[in-house]
């Protein structure tokens, strides 16, 4: 019995999208821009993060050409370091690093779908916020093993709207820039 291939390029291109598009982008940059003190340091330190990404991206693409092997990390880790390595990489990203993660996204998605309701100067309770959260795991759990057309569906929807998302962003600032008000871009990012 082999099973039938579902992910097509689209569902394949926007799994790549949401992995490599994660939800810290939408939050970190209030914290870089508090942090740094200036709008200007703040695009350098974003346009270094975005050399530095490349350079993982393109390091990745070297190994993923030379170990030609599905598996994600755990192959380029079994080849260059061994089995026991490989291994516990394996056994920290399943037990650890995908829940942790999917937590931090879910909670993300939580604060921004529980904004509309509750506001910047009164934000969810935390009960409120993490059951929004546990609903939305729960969610993707059905998505996910209801069916793979579902899931991928989900996944193309979302994986567009980080897109729009992050353009209306871009051009919104870039905009902002142009007109010379960089002071209220500060003002309103140090206040979320």
């Amino acid at each position: 019995m082999q099973m039938k291939r579902r992910v097509g390029w689209l569902s394949g291109s926007s799994l790549i999208i949401s992995t490599m598009i994660g939800s810290g982008i939408f939050i970190s940059p209030q914290q870089v821009l508090k942090y740094s003190g200036s709008f200007a340091i703040s695009v350098i330190i974003w346009a270094c993060a975005g050399v530095l990404a490349t350079f993982g991206a393109m390091s990745y693409s070297e190994v993923g050409t030379m170990i030609p092997k599905s598996g994600g990390e755990f192959p380029i880790l079994l080849e260059a370091f061994g089995g026991f390595p490989a291994f516990l990489f394996a056994w920290t990203s399943c037990v650890v690093l995908k829940p942790s993660a999917l937590a931090i996204q879910s909670l993300t998605f939580a604060k921004y779908a529980l904004a509309p309701f509750f506001g910047v100067s009164c934000p969810a309770p935390d009960l409120v916020l993490k059951l929004t959260a546990l609903c939305a795991i729960f969610l993707i759990i059905y998505v996910n093993c209801t069916s793979v057309k579902l899931s991928t569906g989900f996944l193309n929807v979302f994986s567009v709207g980080k897109i729009i998302s992050l353009i209306i962003i871009i051009v919104g600032g870039m905009t902002m820039i142009a007109r010379g008000h960089c002071d209220v871009v500060i003002t309103v990012n140090l206040r979320l």
